[in-house]
């Protein structure tokens, strides 16, 4: 396998080298449908604007043959016009077939964009979580962009090319068979310049799209990534490295280049030399047929010969360069149809059952799931959810407490058991129905670029400005947003970046709320915080859980000291149960950590390695 095969991923790598497949064109014809008449016009110009290219070596043979050699200078001038007259409507046909079908890709394509954000936004994590976004927002951008340029100029044009093609061979060999031989001459020649371009463009276009993903990528990374870049004084090294992966870009670049510099002289050198061989053959008939009075050939015909051959060539390059674009739109088209064609994981039931509201419980009944074949998550996990009580759950890193959130959402099924919502399993809900009744406060919050307001109404869009500065202060954000220039109309950037953990935490608490969700669930909510503004989130959350059903998934036990239950997990299960108080008297799992926690150790002493609390862990 090639490097460049090497540094694609499998599925670009066949589709890359796959033949022309028209079952892939034929699918994209549902998107060309809505604008066949369009696209029906465009085939008409394209054909006019071919039919009249061909009439114009007829026009220059009769005006040399008829008008000129009878000194007819008023049919000279007529047929000149008249020359010049069809090549400015032949013109004119070109730029309307320029922009209609420009106009047919554009509106198909921004078709096929939208149906593919839409199936991309149907997708369940799962399919995000085997699949890069950069290759994702290639399929939605670039390899869309592949297609409209296919659209625009490649199979329509295509067959005006192809009717000048045989029209200008229908010329020749009608007037004369001798001289249309000539192109025998310089097939040897143009077949194997055709097939080099090909084989060679194709390889250093696939080089040129593996450097550039490499380049995107270590871009995306680094700016990602700058705080920890400047803040590890890595610069210069970073920037090194850049000018190493962009010179390749370069290089690979220039190879592209170098095959189109090489094809179009050597296409050129071939044509001029068989315009030179009808020159040579055709003058050498005419001399003859003077000298021997019984003339086979005319100028007009000679000169109709030079004018076809110059036409000949000029669809041979462009029909060759747009086999490239065809070969290219065909792994484009197979690309967009697989990610069209996956299928989410986590489907709606045929016949989902209306999701109620919470009167019981959500229950978990030994419960298993794993992520990876082999490697299980959780093992036969059981617990209830109440209505209106808080649940917490805390445990060492990878013991499986976000992965409750997880199936309970169904961003993912269990592997075995079941989860229960007022006895119905959830699997017989619509997963974005039952989504609905939960809201979900992560430890990295995500906020959207745009005003404050418009992160809070994520959900409900209907919320007034007074119903927004109540649920700032219900989460005791309202002082730090009220500061703010604009105050609800404050700019976000991406991501947040202007905002401090603390600031983003309290607006995730907020846009949660906004909600109104019958679950409410926290996700290490105060992991990354200092003390102070830990104070206003812990009353922030005894707020927010006051009367409705919570899960509460935290590292720091202040958070979930008030918890009405606290579920102590460890590998995968659900090892210990109880109040604050219960466990810290089991003398288990939980009071260790309480110890780890709250306790210090002596002066000098250095916590061991994989103990709880001093205790070698369990």
């Amino acid at each position: 396998m090639s490097k460049v095969q090497q540094a694609l991923a499998p599925d670009e790598i066949q589709s890359a080298q796959r033949r022309l497949d028209f079952s892939l064109l034929r699918r994209l014809w549902k998107y060309i449908r809505p604008y066949r008449r369009a696209a029906g016009v465009t085939l008409l110009l394209t054909l006019a604007a071919g039919g009249l290219n061909v009439t114009l070596p007829l026009m220059a043979k009769r005006i040399i043959d008829v008008e000129i050699a009878r000194g007819n200078m008023t049919g000279v001038v007529h047929m000149s016009l008249l020359y010049l007259t069809v090549i400015v409507l032949a013109v004119g046909l070109d730029v309307a077939f320029n922009y209609l079908s420009a106009w047919v890709g554009q509106h198909a394509m921004h078709d096929l964009r939208l149906d593919l954000y839409r199936h991309v936004l149907g997708q369940d994590v799962v399919y995000f979580d085997r699949n890069p976004v950069g290759r994702i927002i290639t399929r939605l951008t670039s390899d869309v962009g592949t297609l409209n340029e296919l659209f625009a100029t490649g199979v329509v044009s295509t067959t005006g090319d192809m009717l000048v093609l045989l029209g200008v061979v229908g010329l020749m060999l009608y007037h004369s068979l001798y001289l249309s031989m000539v192109l025998l001459l310089v097939i040897p020649i143009m077949v194997p310049a055709i097939s080099i371009f090909r084989r060679y463009s194709r390889r250093w276009y696939l080089e040129t799209r593996r450097h550039l993903a490499t380049l995107n990528a270590y871009l995306q990374e680094n700016l990602a990534g700058i705080r920890t870049v400047q803040a590890f004084n890595r610069e210069g090294r970073n920037f090194a490295q850049f000018r190493l992966l962009n010179r390749d870009y370069r290089e690979a670049n220039i190879k592209t280049i170098l095959a189109f510099a090489m094809f179009f002289p050597v296409m050129s050198l071939v044509s001029s030399g068989a315009v030179a061989g009808v020159i040579w053959v055709g003058g050498g008939q005419i001399i003859a047929g003077r000298l021997s009075g019984a003339p086979t050939l005319t100028f007009g015909e000679l000169f109709l010969f030079i004018q076809c051959m110059q036409m000949l060539f000029s669809p041979i390059r462009t029909l060759t360069e747009k086999i490239n674009l065809l070969q290219s739109a065909t792994a484009s088209s197979e690309r967009i149809f697989k990610l069209l064609d996956t299928r989410p994981a986590i489907m709606p039931p045929v016949d989902p059952v209306p999701v109620p509201p919470l009167r019981e419980a959500v229950r978990f009944e030994h419960v298993d799931f794993a992520y990876v074949e082999g490697e299980p998550v959780l093992r036969d996990v059981s617990f209830d959810i109440p209505r209106g009580q808080t649940i917490a759950v805390v445990g060492a890193t990878g013991a499986g407490k976000s992965t409750l959130i997880n199936l309970m959402t169904r961003f993912y099924d269990v592997g075995g058991g079941r989860i229960l919502l007022d006895g119905v399993d959830l699997r017989r809900f619509d997963p974005g129905e039952l989504r609905r009744m939960f809201a979900v406060v992560l430890q990295e919050v995500f906020l959207f670029s745009g005003t404050i307001a418009e992160n809070l109404r994520l959900a409900n869009p209907s919320l007034s400005d007074a119903q927004l500065w109540d649920i700032l202060r219900q989460v005791n954000a309202h002082d730090f947003v009220a500061g703010l220039p604009g105050g609800l109309r404050a700019k976000v950037t991406e991501r947040g970046g202007t905002f401090s953990t603390g600031q983003k935490q309290l607006l995730a608490f907020a846009r949660a709320l906004a909600a109104d969700p019958q679950v409410l669930v926290l996700d290490e909510a105060t992991a990354n915080i200092d003390t102070e503004t830990e104070q206003r989130i812990q009353a922030a959350i005894r707020r927010m859980l006051a009367g409705r059903t919570g899960l509460v998934i935290a590292h720091r036990l202040s958070t979930i000291q008030r918890a009405d239950r606290i579920l102590v997990m460890h590998r995968g299960r659900v090892r210990e149960s109880g109040t604050h108080e219960e466990l810290l008297q089991l003398d288990g799992l939980y009071r260790r950590l309480f110890e780890l926690q709250y306790r210090q150790p002596p002066a000098g002493e250095v916590q061991p390695a994989g103990t709880l609390g001093g205790r070698p862990e369990p």
